[in-house]
């Protein structure tokens, strides 16, 4: 087996990179449901409630579709 000793900069290193993914990925979940609570609140005011439902399916949709293609690119 392979005996690695990790330095105390690695493990500072890693916790840096670890705590800094988990607040950008959080940052990020906040913003675009932040987002999409206001396009749909106030884009669609005046409108019959069908037609907003289906509004706000499809920018709901288009917006994980772009998410998933910036994912996997």
């Amino acid at each position: 087996m392979n005996n690695h000793k990790i330095s105390g900069k690695q493990v500072i290193s890693y916790t840096s990179f670890c705590l800094g993914n988990l607040g950008h990925a959080a940052f990020y979940g906040v913003m675009s449901t932040y987002f999409i609570i206001f396009i749909t609140s106030a884009m669609f005011t005046g409108l019959d409630h069908s037609v907003a439902d289906k509004l706000i399916g499809l920018i709901t949709a288009l917006m994980v579709l772009v998410r998933n293609c910036r994912v996997s690119n």
